[in-house]
């Protein structure tokens, strides 16, 4: 078989989609070697996937100008290189091609959570998206949770959903020293997952009278960054596994501060990490990370202040236990199982 992944949009970095796709296209590949994987890219990611076979379409896709601002060029790429099928974000596959297109879809942030308005409305766009699911003969997701969320917004028919839960490195076990001063509190600003960070930002200044702690954000940095995030606020950009690995595992809690929750890989890492974890109950959290977290309500700025007191004044016992459950479960989730349920989509994808 011969796989196209489209990759059009997607930043290298260390957010849930990048860390996703690199861990999902090796396995794979380690899975069924005799398969041949074809990533069709732009000018942002073109140069960080060495080593795989690469079809360079253009500049990146306009999220805001919908899915067609890219199908022409990709559909061309598609058939010039003779896959198959293509392996697609929904968000920016196409809706009409001559090779079969299988969206998978971590989160629907683009759809619940729409950007600043461009000429295609929100209305629009979703119609865009029904008819490129409509279309799919079989659609990848990370949870139920996002399963049902697609028959609720797209009306997608849950047989037509494979569920392929992702995995987390086991280096997050491996015992890493922390580059930053303890002690702090950690999260992750994804800039998939940014819309709720001002609230923990907002929560923390709340708790710096109270508490000797920083706030370590990772993730990579945005254009929509502030210049100066205030005191006691340690942002870390590049962070690999090991780095990351060393802040979740001496820090005194991790926060969520993600509001679509669909595939939850930065909860997995945490608790893979042995970090104790502080999360809205939203999207898949619950489901993959079950009473494990001290939840939160994600509206309520006092609400999370109490999760954050609560997981400081815990007994180091209950905390041990709690830490030790999470890290079992964790363990369940791996890549290989997330790249075999994938590779079952595919072959349920006909020419």
């Amino acid at each position: 078989m011969r796989i196209g992944v489209n990759i059009l949009g997607l930043e290298p970095g260390y957010d849930e989609e990048d860390v996703y796709l690199r861990n999902i296209l090796v396995r794979m590949r380690e899975i069924q070697p005799d398969s041949q994987f074809v990533l069709f890219t732009d000018e942002k990611n073109h140069g960080s996937f060495s080593g795989w076979e690469r079809v360079f379409v253009g500049r990146p896709p306009d999220h805001l100008q919908g899915p067609v601002n890219v199908e022409k060029s990709l559909d061309r790429a598609a058939k010039a290189a003779k896959v198959d099928l293509v392996f697609s974000p929904l968000q920016t596959a196409s809706e009409v091609t001559a090779v079969p297109v299988v969206p998978y879809v971590l989160d629907l942030s683009f759809i619940e959570s729409p950007e600043k308005a461009s000429r295609w409305s929100a209305a629009s766009l979703n119609k865009e998206f029904r008819k490129i699911c409509a279309r799919a003969q079989v659609i990848v997701v990370p949870s139920d949770s996002m399963r049902r969320r697609l028959l609720a917004l797209l009306g997608v028919a849950m047989d037509r959903v494979v569920v392929a839960p992702p995995g987390a490195d086991p280096g997050f076990e491996a015992s890493n020293p922390s580059i930053a001063e303890e002690p702090y509190l950690v999260t992750c600003n994804d800039t998939r997952h940014r819309e709720h960070l001002a609230f923990v930002l907002d929560a923390f200044k709340k708790l710096m009278d109270e508490l000797p702690h920083n706030l370590v954000i990772i993730g990579r940095p945005d254009h929509t960054e502030p210049a100066d995030w205030g005191p006691r606020v340690l942002r870390v950009h590049q962070c690999p596994v090991p780095q990351r690995a060393g802040l979740l595992q001496h820090s005194d809690a991790f926060i969520s501060a993600s509001l679509h929750e669909g595939a939850c890989i930065t909860i997995l890492e945490a608790m893979r990490a042995g970090a104790r974890i502080i999360a809205p109950r939203v999207g898949g959290v619950p489901e993959i990370a079950s009473t494990l977290p001290i939840f939160y309500n994600h509206e309520s700025v006092a609400s999370l202040i109490g999760a954050v007191k609560r997981a400081l004044q815990e007994e180091k016992s209950e905390r041990g236990r709690q830490i030790a459950f999470a890290r079992s479960r964790a363990r369940e989730y791996t890549w290989e199982k997330c790249a075999w349920a994938t590779l079952s989509a595919f072959k349920k994808v006909r020419a």
